[in-house]
């Protein structure tokens, strides 16, 4: 795990450069993405639960010709599995996760650049928690959160008909990017503490009353849809759900300290602090209303929660422990990582991939 607490306290450091002494490196910036990318892609077997499936479906994508496999995988992935496959006999799985690694890590690092307030801040809690579960694991579902990261810059200008293009492109890498559209009902002019804080406090209900999703969902017949979600409800790997666990409570407590400490004129003006808690709070709830079905609940939860990297740097602005805010929201970085790579069992011990 000694790699992972290096790249940590490394980030960390230039967090707090940045804090005290704002600076611009495109050079350091860029140093980050391949070093990021080559740890993603250069990964070994047996670090993550997804990687022997990903090998598998390399080689399936690139010998079948059935059009049911569209079903199970989105065409911009099959697009790139099979190209790579085309140009390279030797090492191709890692190509493909070198590929997926560096367009990712690269989409996502230049828009958090644009859009946290605290580049390297942001990058850190990234690094924590979506990096270890997207770049480390989920490889689909990393890309399509990318774009939706390129998408979010358009948002909060209001071209939302670029939005929902860059949405569309996202669904070619997973379909349930799709739902990002959601986003076109949170305005950026306006924040109601009382109902944001209120849907906080629904979710705690929830925690311990659950709605009996699987049965509904059992009934629905939609075709290949009713299909896929079949399966996301058969899911093993996210049973006994604690709706309430470590990562979520810190996560609640920075919207609730937001909600309730941001100078109210920040909450009017500040369109992508607007943008974010609304995302977050929804994620927060989605995890609680969904619970019942734990590989949905946590599918649709992440795709709003990518943003809490952003929430949680406005904790370093807001917090009352002046120059002191940026170490404690360092801390709870620090708690994210350890969580991740000690408990949820996402990650394992890392150690490169065995060339061919």
């Amino acid at each position: 795990m000694l790699v992972y607490i290096i790249y940590f306290v490394v980030i960390a450091c230039f967090a707090v450069e940045y804090e005290f002494r704002p600076f611009e490196s495109n050079t350091l910036l860029g140093i980050l993405i391949v070093a990021m990318a080559l740890l993603a892609g250069l990964r070994g077997e047996n670090i993550d639960k997804d990687y022997d499936n990903y090998i598998y479906s390399f080689e399936m994508l690139y010998n079948t010709n059935n059009l049911l496999i569209f079903t199970l995988y989105e065409p911009g992935y099959i697009a790139i599995v099979r190209l790579v496959r085309l140009l390279f006999d030797v090492n191709y799985p890692v190509v493909i996760l070198l590929f997926c690694a560096f367009v990712s890590v690269f989409l996502k690092i230049t828009n958090i650049k644009k859009l946290a307030i605290n580049p390297y801040l942001a990058i850190l809690f990234y690094f924590s928690h979506y990096f270890l579960l997207h770049e480390m694991t989920q490889i689909r579902i990393g890309l399509a959160a990318a774009l939706f990261f390129v998408a979010i810059s358009y948002y909060l200008k209001g071209e939302r008909i670029k939005f929902v293009g860059i949405v569309l492109l996202a669904c070619l890498f997973h379909y349930s990017a799709i739902f990002y559209l959601f986003v076109l009902f949170f305005d950026t002019v306006s924040f109601n503490r009382i109902i944001y804080f209120s849907l906080i406090l629904l979710s705690f209900l929830l925690a311990f009353v659950h709605v009996p999703f699987t049965g509904y969902l059992n009934n629905l017949n939609l075709g290949d849809v009713s299909s896929k979600l079949e399966i996301y409800t058969e899911m093993n790997i996210f049973d006994n759900i604690n709706v309430l666990n470590l990562l979520n409570l810190c996560n609640i407590f920075a919207c609730t300290y937001l909600i309730f400490f941001t100078p109210a004129k920040v909450l009017i003006t500040d369109k992508r602090l607007i943008f974010f808690l609304k995302c977050n709070i929804f994620s927060i709830f989605l995890l609680s209303f969904l619970s019942e079905v734990p590989g949905i609940t946590f599918r649709f939860s992440q795709l709003f929660g990518v943003v809490a990297m952003f929430v949680f740097c406005y904790l370093a602005k807001f917090l009352p422990f002046s120059k002191f805010n940026i170490f404690f929201v360092i801390l709870i970085g620090a708690v994210f990582l350890y969580y991740n790579i000690s408990k949820t069992g996402i990650i394992g011990s890392y150690h490169i991939t065995s060339f061919k």
